[in-house]
């Protein structure tokens, strides 16, 4: 079986090579989907994602070059966090279209888990009438008074971005989160949504005494390292 590293090497070469013709001699839909693909190599170049032990501000951001669909970038980093982790139980605030229901549903296939996702309302469209989603229990209401006591692996937040809500999500669900798991939160370098998350989880995580670190992936992502349990207040 070859290095995954060296064969991830190979696939951002031979793409690379790709991307050298001439624009003419490539429509613009393949020389984008080449260059997510370079994206996804270099995130599986990174090798295994280790938490930081320093609580406080983020390291600076992975130089990762950005491309023009860059949640290949998130895509790539959940599916890493799920599998090389081996989550089995993820709770996910902000269904949505179901982008990252998708992801994670996929994802924990490998791990043989389940994903609960919360919604204000039910998914857009029925989409999961026609879509298999045999590990994914979808719950309908306010993050904060829907029903919850199970322990979980990870939590990803991307509901209500505001400070306060968020605040009171943490301290809900961070206490639901077993130690070794993570807090997930996106959008936090998405305009000024970005800056009321960051400072609340600044906050929160000094509070608390977790480090986390920051990636520049679609609107950013947080991950907060649970390396202690978090007592519920």
């Amino acid at each position: 079986m070859s290095d995954p590293v060296d064969h991830a090497e190979a696939v951002v070469q031979h793409l690379e090579k790709l991307l050298t013709k001439p624009p003419d001699s490539t429509p613009l839909w393949r020389r984008t989907q080449l260059k997510t693909r370079i994206q996804d190599a270099l995130v599986a170049l990174q090798g295994p994602i280790e938490p930081h032990e320093v609580v406080g501000p983020p390291p600076p951001m992975l130089a990762v070059p950005q491309t023009t669909n860059d949640f290949a970038l998130l895509r790539s980093m959940l599916w890493q966090l799920v599998v090389r982790r081996g989550w089995r139980r993820i709770l996910e605030v902000g269904t949505d279209v179901g982008d990252t229901p998708r992801l994670f549903s996929a994802a924990l296939t490998h791990t043989g888990g389940r994903l609960w996702t919360i919604d204000l309302k039910p998914p857009v469209n029925d989409w999961p009438k026609t879509w298999t989603v045999p590990n994914v229990t979808f719950l309908t209401g306010d993050s904060l008074t829907v029903p919850w006591t199970e322990p979980l692996h990870a939590v990803f937040l991307d509901g209500n971005h505001h400070a306060d809500h968020l605040w009171k999500e943490l301290e809900r669900f961070g206490p639901c989160v077993e130690v070794g798991g993570a807090l997930l939160l996106h959008d936090t370098c998405h305009g000024e949504y970005g800056k009321g998350i960051l400072d609340t989880l600044r906050r929160w995580t000094l509070k608390e005494q977790l480090p986390w670190t920051e990636y520049p992936y679609q609107h950013g992502l947080a991950v907060i390292e649970v390396t202690h349990a978090v007592l519920r207040q």
